[in-house]
């Protein structure tokens, strides 16, 4: 596990430039128009409230949550995405509302450092899925998070958004009316599983992805002390396109991305 761990922290460092090219200031388009409205519906960040952002790659949402007034604590285990992330925010307005930190998050023992009952929420943005073991993040996100204290999450979706899942196209005539059908052919859910993919085309290295099914990814929660509150399953909101198929905007009914809020009992 350690192992893997390095590997991944190393492919996301070579990654570092061009997803921070890709997503800029305010992250790329799926980020602004699926995942980032869903989140910011669970999560509702307040203004002086302290946040724990996990995996915050190059401080995209870190900064929309500190225009909003919320105070930051972003962290990644990159130290190329902080770098950028850092020289993205300097000469903000708002740059004293969010510290960077380097920190793994798949270390107990680093989240813990960050002091018991510190924040009044934490949020992981497309993150989880990326991450080789959640538990221990789970456990001290327990310990961190002030009393009722919420941590929301998006991921792809893991009913149709892994490599078990291809999206097709049919072309049918019906009535002498050509029509495209679009849906998803899912191969493989139930058992988790590790393989590499490309998150953004052209990007340098493929990076890891780590299947987990809601039973996995919901229990772990639980067991973790959380229960489950609010759930947002977002599509994406522009014109379907048959000019390009495989685009999320043509499968209105097929969610990409998955966002949950989960609450300390």
């Amino acid at each position: 596990m350690e192992e893997l761990i390095r590997e991944t922290r190393s492919i996301w460092d070579q990654n570092a430039p061009f997803w921070d090219s890709v997503l800029g200031d305010e992250g790329n388009r799926f980020h602004r128009t699926i995942v980032q409205p869903a989140v910011l519906n669970l999560l509702s960040p307040q203004p002086k409230e302290r946040i724990l952002e996990i995996a915050c790659g190059n401080g995209a949402f870190a900064r929309t949550m500190a225009q909003l007034g919320s105070n930051v604590v972003a962290s990644d285990f990159s130290a190329a995405l902080l770098e950028r992330a850092r020289e993205r925010t300097r000469h903000k307005e708002y740059a004293d509302r969010i510290e960077y930190l380097l920190l793994d998050a798949t270390n107990e023992e680093e989240l813990l450092s960050l002091g018991e009952g510190q924040f009044d929420a934490a949020v992981c943005t497309m993150g989880l899925m990326d991450m080789p073991v959640i538990d221990p993040l789970l456990r001290a996100l327990s310990r961190l998070l002030r009393r009722a204290g919420r941590f929301v999450f998006s991921i792809q979706h893991p009913c149709f958004n892994s490599n078990g899942a291809v999206k097709t196209v049919k072309l049918e005539d019906r009535n002498g009316t050509l029509t495209r059908s679009y849906s998803i052919s899912v191969s493989r859910y139930k058992t988790p599983w590790a393989e590499r993919g490309t998150g953004i085309v052209g990007q340098p290295t493929p990076h890891y992805y780590f299947h987990r099914p809601l039973y996995v990814l919901l229990n772990s929660c639980f067991e973790a002390g959380f229960v489950m509150d609010g759930i947002e399953e977002p599509i994406d909101p522009a014109e379907p396109n048959d000019e390009k198929w495989p685009a999320w905007s043509n499968y209105k009914e097929l969610p990409p991305v998955l966002v949950v809020r989960v609450r300390l009992r």
